[in-house]
């Protein structure tokens, strides 16, 4: 009796296991929402879509954005941590959302250390410094003069508070001894046309939504935010070579997992965004709006990764005295 005991015990056993064995196999098992903290159409829209269309090859089912915008992407980061963490559900997130609005506001319904894990960096976007092509400024340090022959007098327009813009903003004036004018706005087509009437001196725009208006005629680029020249514009020098040894800033946009996914699941995403990071499609569409692709990382290269962005930000925001509140 005993041993038919012990038997029974042994292959039930053994029946969960194969049966856990066949769950992990089958997932996913339907359709996996990647959620978007931003409205559609515009270039992170894009970027989501775009790297749905390769992503869902790799993981054998259709992979479904849904648009969450709202209150500085805390609305769509909220609704991923608020997910069941199955692996179903992924979120685009976003140097705003995983490091600056931690930053700025005293309290956030989410916290990026506790609730995700971030899976890997898909891009980079960096800006551009711009004014209207009729003004007589034609370089950074042109803009640098003009600002420090009216203390106070000079602004700048951007795509809201505590927006990438801004802050790349901020941390010029930081890093050029400046004082300049923050004049927010609903987003980028409301502040071009604001420069274009005169209304604002200066704007640190997304490379991607500029560059139409820059090949018009209508706005003039003064530098770029990245490391490198822009392939799209390779006149245009970047802020280093243009005079600010120091200064560097993209945006990043990457996707994360609730952090209590399962390991295995998200050891099994890593991998399908790492071959979808190599599609040679995706990286082209990228480029085309002004983004730089990115390779793949380690665990230990993205907390590193998000350390320098943590560490070049803290610095921008306190020394700013900048703050936001929820809401």
């Amino acid at each position: 009796m005993e041993a038919r005991t012990t038997r029974r015990a042994v292959l039930a056993a053994a029946c969960l296991l194969g049966t856990g064995r066949i769950s992990h196999a089958a997932w996913p098992d339907r359709p996996v929402r990647l959620i978007a903290p931003y409205a559609p159409g515009g270039v992170t829209d894009i970027l989501a879509r775009s790297l749905a269309q390769v992503l869902s090859p790799q993981l054998g089912q259709p992979v479904v954005i849904e648009n969450r915008p709202g209150a500085n992407t805390i609305v769509g980061t909220q609704a991923a941590a608020q997910a069941l963490p199955d692996g179903n559900s992924l979120l685009l997130t976003s140097g705003a959302g995983f490091v600056v609005n931690p930053l700025l506001y005293r309290q956030l319904p989410y916290d990026p250390a506790r609730d995700f894990s971030l899976l890997s960096v898909i891009a980079e976007s960096p800006l551009i410094m711009v004014v209207d092509a009729r003004s007589p400024i034609r370089t950074v340090q042109d803009f640098i003069a003009f600002a420090r022959s009216r203390p106070g007098g000079a602004n700048y327009a951007s795509v809201g508070q505590g927006s990438p813009v801004q802050l790349a903003s901020e941390m010029f004036a930081m890093m050029a001894g400046l004082s300049l004018v923050h004049i927010p706005y609903s987003g980028s087509a409301p502040a071009q046309l604001a420069l274009n009437a005169g209304d604002v001196h200066v704007m640190f725009d997304a490379l991607g939504s500029a560059s139409g208006l820059i090949r018009d005629g209508r706005l003039r680029a003064l530098a770029v935010t990245g490391a490198e020249r822009s392939d799209a514009f390779p006149d245009v020098p970047t802020m280093m070579q243009a005079g600010l040894a120091e200064y560097r800033v993209a945006a990043w946009f990457g996707i994360a997992a609730p952090r209590q996914t399962p390991a295995s699941v998200q050891e099994r995403l890593r991998e399908a965004l790492a071959a979808a990071q190599g599609d040679e499609t995706l990286r082209r569409r990228l480029r085309d709006f002004g983004m730089v692709p990115q390779a793949p990382r380690d665990a230990a290269a993205l907390a590193s990764y998000v350390a320098e962005d943590h560490a070049r930000w803290a610095k921008v925001i306190s020394e700013r005295g900048l703050s936001l509140s929820p809401g």
